[in-house]
């Protein structure tokens, strides 16, 4: 049987949620069924971990917001590489994909919203409603996602589907001295307890609410450090947040880190702070690892978490509400527990990288066999 060519198309190969998932299904998609083609808009570091899995990669080195040269370097691509499904992930990718892809013919035509509807434009939210007339289906990675299109966009239910995001974690062990020794080159002091928070320093992500949290639960427990992993625009506003708030020495920035299964082994609790989200991965990566969380409701966080079973959740926007969730876990160690373990079960049942790729393969197939 010839294989099915699949064009997996994304704006840039840099770190972040939607790309992580797009290397996931080009690394883990059927190969003896589907022939994956990595192209982006833009290059990035995750380059070399595309590279990696011998696929063609094109990268098409978009120079301005307005770029009309795509047009004729991905019917190159497209013609080049014989593509029978077009897979591509949010709005610039999405546009350009079912634009170019059903002038040159391509016969499945799909894409994936990452965020809810309303982080649009209104211009965008037109766009999306008349390509969505020529698109096979959308997916959504959580119902919310999914309900948000629907709603904002005024797209036919029929054409929107869930399948929620999944990832492979792999969670290390390591000797008791070996982790107090990572702790230390972080800045983690003895006997400290950890809250991590993972993700971009960027407005979506809430960290602002997250640092006036931290003031609150320094004043009472004295041997709390909060780990903020990530880097964006905000780092040199938070930094100063914190120096503002009184906690610059309790806060510990550590940039970008591509070890973030060590990261949560030596943490003893998660937060998401998020404002806005799609289906968060780091949440995932939270729950893989059997920590006790507390994340905002926002996104898919409140359909991966069962609060008070499986973490606790709580409302965006709410540094005190933040602050509640994460004493209850810090004076409750048993509780604490619980809910890791749970979080653990949960994301053994729904959210493996596994789950993510069957249901999209089941869709390749479907549509093929339509």
């Amino acid at each position: 049987m010839e294989k099915i060519k699949v064009l997996l198309l994304l704006y840039s190969l840099e770190p972040g949620g939607a790309e992580k998932v797009v290397l996931s299904i080009a690394k883990h998609i059927d190969r003896k069924r589907f022939c994956p083609v990595v192209c982006a808009f833009k290059n990035g570091r995750l380059h070399p971990d595309f590279a990696k899995l011998k696929i063609p990669i094109y990268i098409l080195n978009k120079k301005s917001r307005i770029d009309l040269s795509l047009f004729w370097k991905l019917r190159r691509v497209l013609k080049t590489e014989n593509i029978e499904i077009i897979h591509s992930h949010n709005f610039s990718p999405n546009f350009w994909g079912r634009f170019i892809g059903y002038i040159v013919g391509i016969p499945i035509l799909i894409t994936t919203e990452h965020t809810l509807a309303t982080s649009k434009t209104r211009l965008q939210k037109t766009i999306d409603h008349i390509l969505s007339k020529i698109t096979t289906k959308i997916i959504a990675v959580s119902n919310s996602v999914c309900n948000s299109h629907i709603r904002e966009e005024n797209i036919l239910p029929d054409k929107v589907m869930t399948i929620y995001n999944g990832i492979d974690f792999n969670i290390p062990t390591y000797p008791a001295d070996l982790l107090e020794k990572k702790r230390r080159e972080l800045g983690i002091n003895n006997g400290s307890k950890v809250v991590v928070a993972i993700g971009r320093l960027e407005e979506p992500k809430g960290h602002e609410y997250l640092l006036q949290a931290a003031k609150v639960i320094l004043d009472e427990f004295h041997n709390v450090q909060l780990l903020i992993v990530g880097d964006g625009y905000l780092k040199s506003e938070l930094i100063r947040q914190t120096n503002d708030l009184g906690i610059r020495k309790d806060v510990i920035f550590s940039g970008r880190r591509n070890d973030i299964s060590d990261i949560l082994t030596m943490s003893d609790i998660a937060v998401l702070s998020s404002i806005r989200e799609g289906f968060s991965i780091a949440l995932l990566e939270y729950m893989a690892c059997g920590k006790p969380i507390v994340a905002t409701d926002v996104g898919g966080n409140s359909e991966a978490i069962i609060t008070n079973k499986s973490g606790i959740i709580v409302p965006p926007a709410n540094h005190l509400a933040l602050a509640a969730g994460i004493l209850k876990l810090l004076k409750d160690e048993p509780f604490a527990n619980r809910l890791g373990m749970e979080a653990q079960k949960r994301y053994s049942e729904c959210f493996t990288l596994k789950h993510m790729v069957s249901g999209i393969e089941e869709l390749y197939n479907s549509t093929l066999g339509n």
